[in-house]
C-alpha cells in the first residue's frame, strides 16, 4: 500500500538512497528510470513518495506535480542552489549532500502524514450514507410530506430532519423497535416506515391511528439523539407508553397534548 520511488539520472545515487532506506526498514523501495515510469507506478499504490532531483532523465519534477495521486508526495533532493531557486512552496526538500538521518527522518515524517490522511479519508467514506434505492427515496419523500404538514416545516428543514432520523433508524429493524414495547403492548401492530396499500390507480400510505402518530413522534425524538441502543430505547418506550395509556387518544387535541408532553420530556 505504501511505496517509495527513486528517480535520479545517476544510477549510483539512486542505489545509495535505496540501500539507506532498505536498511532503515522501508522495504517497498524501487528505482525508476524517470518521471514517466514513476507516474505509471503510482497508479498501483495508494500512498507513496517520489524522491528525485529538480531534473530527472525525462522531465522536470514540476511536470509531475499536477498529476500526483491524492496521497503521493515529491521529496526533492538536490543542491542548495537548485532547491532555493526551483522548490515549489508545498514541496518538501533535503539539500545535498545530506546526512542519512536527515533523509530518513524526512521520509518517515512525510509517510506518517500521508498514512494518517489516508486513514481519515477512508473513515469519512465509510461514514457517508449509502446511496438510497428508488423505494427508499419514495419513503423519504412521503415521510417528508407528512413531516412538513404535521410540524409546519419548510421542505429543506423537513428533508434534513427525516434523513437524519432514517440514518439512525437504519441501526435497527422494526422488530427491534416493537420488541422494546412494554409487555402489555407487545402485540401492538406498528410500522415506523410507512406501509403502502394499492388500488388500481395509485398507492397510498396505510393510515396511522392517533396512538401510532404519538408513537412515531416519540421514536423520532429518540432517534434525534443518535442510533438504536436496546436498553435506553426500552426505558424510553416505558415512559412513552405510560403517557399514551394515561388518557384515550381519540381526538386530535388529545394526540397533540401527548406529543407536547413527550416533546417537553425529551428536550
Amino acid at each position: 500500500m505504501t511505496q517509495i520511488l527513486i528517480a535520479f539520472p545517476a544510477g549510483s545515487m539512486s542505489e545509495k538512497i535505496r540501500l539507506l532506506l532498505l536498511h532503515a526498514g522501508f522495504t517497498d523501495t524501487q528505482i525508476v528510470s524517470g518521471g514517466g515510469e514513476a507516474l505509471r507506478n503510482m497508479r498501483e499504490q495508494n500512498i507513496g513518495i517520489l524522491i528525485c532531483p529538480v531534473r530527472m532523465k525525462d522531465m522536470d519534477y514540476t511536470e509531475i506535480l499536477p498529476n500526483l495521486p491524492a496521497f503521493w508526495r515529491v521529496l526533492l533532493m538536490d543542491s542548495a542552489k537548485n532547491i532555493a531557486s526551483r522548490r515549489e512552496d508545498d514541496v518538501m526538500a533535503v539539500e545535498l549532500p545530506a546526512k542519512g538521518a536527515a533523509i530518513l527522518d524526512t521520509v518517515a515524517m512525510i509517510l506518517g502524514e500521508l498514512e494518517y490522511a489516508f486513514r481519515r479519508e477512508k473513515k469519512k467514506e465509510k461514514a457517508k450514507p449509502k446511496k438510497r434505492s428508488p423505494e427508499e427515496q419514495k419513503m423519504i419523500d412521503d415521510a417528508k410530506a407528512l413531516i412538513m404538514d404535521r410540524n409546519h416545516l419548510t421542505e429543506e428543514e423537513a428533508f434534513r430532519y427525516i434523513t437524519s432520523i432514517l440514518d439512525n433508524v437504519a441501526s435497527c429493524t422494526n422488530e427491534d423497535l416493537t420488541r422494546c414495547f412494554p409487555a402489555r403492548h407487545k402485540n401492538h401492530p406498528f410500522n415506523f416506515i410507512p406501509v403502502y396499500e394499492s388500488n388500481k390507480e395509485y398507492e397510498t400510505i396505510v393510515p396511522f391511528s392517533q396512538t401510532d402518530r404519538v408513537l412515531f413522534f416519540s421514536i423520532c425524538k429518540y432517534f434525534e439523539q443518535g442510533r438504536f441502543e436496546e436498553a435506553s430505547f426500552k426505558q424510553w418506550m416505558r415512559v412513552v407508553w405510560n403517557i399514551v395509556d394515561a388518557v384515550d387518544i381519540d381526538t386530535i387535541a388529545a394526540m397533540v397534548g401527548r406529543m407536547r408532553r413527550i416533546e417537553k420530556i425529551s428536550s
